[in-house]
This record gives structure tokens, C-alpha cells and sequence, in this order.
């Protein structure tokens, strides 16, 4: 009966086994007693010829638990005045206490601490706070990686669909060029027809008016000749 983790006391001022916990990380606490309802507190161990013992403080009170997620910190207590703490369980005058251990701000030099360290963070619940860099770069990748899902996931009717509609619209516009080029070409034509007519009327007139002065002159010209004689009298010759 006590605790489980860390385990149960060892002898009095024994510091050889303790464990080191790094502030920040997360440590699950574990115990089975045989009272209920205990206030959790964090006691820091009193100084070799101080009977009185540490100062300490609550971490939670009443737990109707046996296991207990604890983020690492001295609650307001010194680590100056001595680095080595404990757990104890208590209600009324029942009580349970835990192992020493330490409270560093760095992860521990010994090899055995640093992997009982890390295999308590296993439990971890919580997780790191991301940078500002992170937490900029998170959501820009987020956005490239749903385009990039919505893009694959595009259904080949869809697609196809697509397809049509450009070839559509492609043949729409190539026919409303070809009909603007044909009526540009149909009123170029009229026009030049008109205007050749226009001068072939202009030519037909000039000659009309040049063939009736001929015409003219040539009845002048078949007109009788006369020839006056001496004595006056005319004799017509033609």
C-alpha cells in the first residue's frame, strides 16, 4: 500500500535512488491506500538536523483518484534552501509518503534518471506549445495540402464536363469570327459593284452626247451645196 510512482520511501536521507524531474515536463502519479478522498501535497525535505521538516504546500486537494497527471514546478517553494522534495498523501491522520526525488530546470546528466524521466513522459497529455514560426507555417500548409486534396479527389466526369465546356466555347468563337469575316467580305463585294457601275454609266453617257454632236455634224455636212452662178441662179449639188 502507498505509492506507485514514484514508489514507496526508501531509508531516511537516502538520496541514492532518487529520481529527477525536469520543470514543465508532465509525471503521472500513481498510488493504493486504503483511505479516500487525500490531499495531494508537495513537501520539500528538511535540512539534515532540522527535525521540524520542509516547508510544503497543496498540489490538489480531495482526489477521488489513484492516478494523477502532475506538470512538474515548485509550487512556490524554494529550491534554494534544498532541491530534494517528496509526496504525501493525507486525510486526517492517515497518510502516505513517497520517495525523494529532485526538481531541476534541466534534463538530468544520468543516464538511469534521463530514461526513468522519459518513460514517465510517455503518459504526457499535454502537448509543447507550437513557435510563432510554427504556428504560422502550420496553417499555410494546411490550405496547400486541402487544394491539393480537392484537386484528387476531382471525379472524371467532372473533368471531362470541363473538357466539353472549353471545346464549346472555343467552336462558338472560332464560328462568330467566321460569320463577321463573311459579312465583311459580302459588303466589300456590293460596294465594288456598285462603284464599277456607277462608272460604266458615267461612260455610256459621255458617249451618247459625243455620238449626237457626230451626228449632228454629219447632217450639217450632207446639207445641199449650193453654187451661185453669175447670173444669180443656184444649182443645187449634193
Amino acid at each position: 500500500m502507498g505509492f506507485l510512482q514514484p514508489w514507496n520511501p526508501g531509508p531516511n536521507k537516502d538520496y541514492s535512488e532518487n529520481q529527477q524531474y525536469t520543470i514543465g515536463s508532465n509525471i503521472i502519479l500513481s498510488w493504493s491506500i486504503d483511505f479516500e478522498d487525500p490531499d495531494l501535497q508537495l513537501w520539500q525535505d528538511n535540512l539534515p538536523g532540522d527535525a521540524q521538516g520542509g516547508p510544503w504546500t497543496y498540489i490538489k486537494k480531495s482526489l477521488n483518484v489513484s492516478v494523477y497527471d502532475w506538470v512538474v514546478s515548485y509550487k512556490g517553494l524554494n529550491p534554494s534552501r534544498n532541491p530534494v522534495f517528496y509526496f504525501q498523501l493525507q486525510n486526517g491522520d492517515s497518510t502516505a509518503v513517497s520517495h525523494y526525488f529532485n526538481i531541476s530546470d534541466r534534463v538530468a546528466d544520468d543516464p538511469d534518471q534521463l530514461d526513468r524521466t522519459s518513460s514517465s513522459l510517455v503518459y504526457s497529455t499535454t502537448e509543447p506549445p507550437f513557435s510563432s514560426t510554427q504556428s504560422r507555417s502550420v496553417p499555410e500548409a494546411t490550405d496547400t495540402q486541402e487544394i491539393q486534396t480537392t484537386a484528387s479527389h476531382l471525379p472524371g466526369g467532372s473533368i471531362a464536363g470541363i473538357v466539353l465546356g472549353a471545346l464549346a466555347v472555343a467552336v462558338m468563337l472560332l464560328g462568330g469570327l467566321w460569320w463577321y469575316w463573311r459579312q465583311k467580305s459580302e459588303v466589300q463585294s456590293h460596294a465594288t459593284a456598285v462603284q464599277t457601275q456607277d462608272r460604266f454609266s458615267s461612260k455610256s453617257n459621255g458617249a451618247g452626247e459625243s455620238g449626237g454632236e457626230i451626228r449632228h455634224e454629219v447632217s450639217a455636212m450632207e446639207e445641199p451645196l449650193r453654187i451661185y452662178e453669175v447670173d444669180g441662179t443656184s444649182i443645187a449639188r449634193k
